[in-house]
C-alpha cells in the first residue's frame, strides 16, 4: 500500500520545483545576455573597418638634371563592418621618398628594406632613408582631438604638428553600418628614378587619436620609381 505524502513533504517538493524552474528561467535570460556581453567585449577589440589601398605611380616628364616628375596617387577605401554607425574623425595621407644606401651587395648577401614611418612610429631598422616630402591631413567638421598636447594626431617627439589642409575631407565623416567611404590623395613629386616612394595613410574612428587601438587604422604601399636604366 502506497504511503501518503505529508503536508511538509509536499511543501518541500513544491519549493524545490519552484527553485528548479526559477533557475531554468534565470539561465534562459542570463545566457543570451552573457553571449551579448561576450560579443561586445570581442567587438571592442576589433576594428570596425578594414581599409584597402592601391598605389599608382605615373612617370610624367624627365628633367634635365636626370630627375623625373611623377604623379603619385593612392586610392583608399574602407567599409563599416560593425553593427553601429561610426565617425572617422581624422585622416592623414603622407608622401615619402626613400633613398637606398649604395652599399654593394655581394653574392648571398642582402640589404634590409625598412618601412616608412607613420604618425605614431618611426621608421624601422633598414637601409632606406625615408623623408616626408608632403602630406594632406583632414579633420571631421567640429572634431577636436583630445588627450594630446603634441598636435593632431599624437606625434613623435620633435615632429611638427599637422595642419588641417582639407577640413571635412579625406575619409572623415559619419559612416553607417555596411556603408563605404573612399579617398584618393594625389601628389606631383620630383625625384630620381630608382628611388622609392611610399604613401602612408592613417585614420581614427570615434575620437581615437592614440595608437595602438582597434579604432586606429594604418596602411601603406612602397614602390620603386621607374625611369632609370
Amino acid at each position: 500500500m502506497a504511503k501518503r505524502w505529508s503536508f511538509e513533504r509536499i511543501v518541500a517538493v513544491t519549493n524545490l520545483v519552484v527553485l528548479v524552474v526559477g533557475a531554468a528561467l534565470t539561465s534562459a535570460a542570463w545566457y543570451p545576455k552573457m553571449r551579448l556581453d561576450l560579443f561586445q567585449v570581442q567587438a571592442a577589440g576589433q576594428t570596425p573597418t578594414v581599409p584597402d589601398g592601391a598605389l599608382t605611380v605615373v612617370d610624367l616628364t624627365p628633367q634635365a638634371t636626370g630627375s623625373h616628375l611623377y604623379d603619385v596617387s593612392y586610392a583608399v577605401a574602407t567599409k563599416n563592418t560593425s553593427a553601429t554607425p561610426i565617425k572617422i574623425g581624422f585622416s592623414v595621407a603622407e608622401l615619402y621618398i626613400g633613398v637606398l644606401s649604395d652599399a654593394q651587395i655581394a653574392l648571398h648577401q642582402a640589404q634590409q628594406v625598412n618601412d616608412p614611418p607613420n604618425p605614431w612610429d618611426d621608421a624601422g631598422r633598414g637601409d632606406i632613408a625615408w623623408r616626408r616630402v608632403d602630406y594632406d591631413a583632414s579633420l571631421i567638421d567640429g572634431f577636436v582631438p583630445s588627450k594630446t598636447a603634441t598636435g593632431f594626431p599624437p606625434l613623435l617627439p620633435g615632429r611638427s604638428a599637422y595642419e588641417n589642409h582639407s577640413p571635412g575631407g579625406g575619409l572623415t565623416g559619419a559612416v553607417a553600418p555596411g556603408d563605404s567611404t573612399s579617398d584618393t590623395p594625389d601628389f606631383l613629386v620630383r625625384a630620381m628614378p630608382g628611388e622609392y616612394v611610399s604613401l602612408v595613410y592613417s585614420y581614427g574612428i570615434n575620437g581615437a587619436v592614440n595608437s595602438p587601438s582597434p579604432n586606429i587604422n594604418l596602411l601603406f604601399e612602397v614602390r620603386r620609381l621607374p625611369g632609370g636604366r
